[in-house]
């Protein structure tokens, strides 16, 4: 499976988001965001809120597992660099 499309990981990743185990999941991942219920959103100022903070989220959430994974990059680099011979 070496030749994935964009659109078949996309449509992948969306059926994956709508599966029974994660849609459930939302609301209360809004209103945690939020801090009130999903339907206090109807206030634009509330929308951008809820956009900067998962934003914000996603960001941070990315940022440590990118730092994460490239952890091991470090360490098989300094085992290199030390020649024992």
């Amino acid at each position: 499976m070496e030749n994935v499309s964009f659109a078949m990981s996309f449509v992948a990743g969306l059926l994956s988001f709508l599966s029974p185990c994660i849609l459930p999941l939302v609301p209360a991942y809004l209103g945690f965001l939020t801090g009130s219920a999903v339907n206090a959103l109807a206030d634009q100022g509330a929308k951008a809120n809820l956009m900067f903070k998962a934003l914000g989220f996603v960001f941070g959430f990315s940022l440590v597992l990118l730092l994460w994974a490239l952890q091991p990059v470090n360490w098989v680099n300094s085992l290199q660099s030390t020649d024992p011979f």
